[in-house]
């Protein structure tokens, strides 16, 4: 999980000015796309930009089931409904690998499941700390077993249900909570 930035206009020469200040610049379609300098504490350094960047955070979903163990992680909104991967993947090496990402704007949820019927449900948010500079804050929302989700938290049952059965996923290959 990281922080990315991305600039809503397509300027060539902003870029190349960039790419001194930052661990990665791609030129896209629409834009230019900023991967920070990451610090040793996790503080994510933006650079100076004459123009507005966006953060937005970069996650993944990954895992699968083995002969005896698995563990699966799953994105989804802050509502609990499936998000839209920018990137799945379909070739490589992707057993109980990455197999989507997300980039999202302020906040999501990851739920990750244990073939031992263990859930963690955790709420990421970016949170800017100083001028030009940002973190990600984690909060555990809950840890426990499939089967005693709390109401509170019944708007996640199907993305727990989904991370469950990637977990169970003998050599998962494939997405299982998206909108695709």
């Amino acid at each position: 999980m990281k922080i990315q930035g991305k600039i809503t206009e397509r300027d060539e020469e902003l870029a190349q000015t960039l790419r001194h200040s930052a661990s990665s610049v791609k030129l896209v379609k629409n834009g230019i796309v900023i991967d920070p300098w990451e610090t040793d504490d996790g503080i994510f350094i933006i650079p100076e930009s004459t123009k507005q960047i966006h953060l937005f955070l970069n996650l993944s979903e990954f895992g699968g089931g083995m002969t005896k163990t698995g563990s699966a992680t799953v994105v989804c909104g802050v509502s609990g409904k499936p998000l839209k991967p920018y990137k799945i993947f379909r070739h490589g090496d992707l057993a109980c690998n990455t197999h989507a990402l997300f980039s999202v704007p302020e906040k999501a949820i990851t739920i990750r499941a244990e073939k031992n019927r263990q859930i963690v449900i955790r709420e990421h948010k970016i949170v800017i700390t100083a001028p030009r500079r940002a973190c990600i804050h984690s909060e555990t929302l809950w840890t426990g077993n499939f089967l005693e989700l709390p109401n509170r938290l019944s708007r996640y049952q199907n993305a727990v249900d989904a991370a469950r059965e990637k977990a169970y996923c003998y050599h998962c290959r494939c997405v299982h909570y998206a909108q695709i």
